[in-house]
């Protein structure tokens, strides 16, 4: 069982999924992991693929014409999954130089974790157990993460007592950002403009299916830049956890511009780079 106070945030890649995370992890009673086990989730949705005969590149894709199979069986899939302590030992290994792992962990903190996360049974119990095993602030009221392109796992979180946000983005600055400036060196290899047309159209769709649901969220990245007291406001009150604006003391995470704090200066990138040209 989860314990009912964990908190998932995601969306496509350079959406603006790392600075809901810093506004979220500046709250005093909230611990908050950025990119803390990228390759569990990767490794689940794999393992379900692998079962039915399919190896893909990109297990978590952008789920465009997917008739492989439906949400039921990939939800009742994910709940059995029960990973082994080596599994995990050998997912975390991997993850030393991965540079999708953002938050990382010693090991005399990391093997209780793994120990009691392998007798978990299912991703969201397995999820729960580490954000609670590995939170920075072990005294906190809610334990949270965030991981890029996990939207399909969020309905599946929600039936298990997760709180979860999905934050979107206007899909030029997105694709702005993934190939022009710094942001190859953040995101890996390039992808098709198609491809990540097609992943945003998976945050979309994935965030207005859950809309209604209870402890649930979807947000503009950029109405959090423009006013963001109103949209962690609305956040808080949808998720029903505490949610201000603190001082965020922050270079950003922007692949063209380093700004301090929030700032509004990469909304509409596209439009400049397109008058560059």
């Amino acid at each position: 069982m989860t314990s009912g106070d964990e908190i998932f945030v995601t969306g496509m890649l350079r959406s603006g999924t790392t600075l809901l995370e810093k506004l979220l992890a500046r709250q005093e009673r909230i611990s908050m992991l950025s990119q803390p086990f990228p390759l569990l989730y990767i490794e689940a949705k794999r393992s379900f693929l692998n079962e039915r005969g399919y190896d893909d590149r990109y297990p978590l894709g952008h789920l465009f014409r997917e008739t492989r199979y439906t949400r039921a069986e990939l939800a009742d899939y994910v709940s059995r999954w029960h990973p082994s302590r080596e599994t995990l030992g050998a997912l975390f290994a991997q993850m030393e130089t991965y540079s999708g792992q953002l938050t990382r962990f010693g090991q005399e903190q990391l093997a209780p974790a793994l120990d009691a996360a392998a007798e978990a049974c299912g991703l969201a119990e397995v999820v729960s157990t580490l954000l609670h095993r590995l939170a920075m602030r072990p005294e906190a009221r809610w334990f949270g993460a965030k991981e890029v392109t996990c939207e399909e796992l969020v309905p599946i979180l929600l039936d298990h007592g997760f709180r979860c946000a999905i934050i979107l983005r206007d899909p030029r600055d997105v694709i702005t950002s993934l190939n022009h400036g710094s942001g190859r060196a953040m995101t890996g290899d390039v992808r098709p403009t198609l491809f990540n047309v097609r992943a945003w159209r998976k945050s979309v769709a994935i965030a207005r299916e859950c809309e209604a649901s209870p402890r649930f969220h979807s947000l503009r990245y950029e109405d959090l830049c423009s006013d963001s007291e109103a949209a962690m406001r609305a956040l808080g009150t949808k998720l029903g956890i505490e949610a201000e604006v603190p001082r965020l003391s922050w270079s950003g995470n922007s692949s063209h511009t380093i700004h301090d704090g929030i700032s509004t200066s990469s909304i509409g990138m596209h439009r400049a780079l397109h008058a560059d040209r």
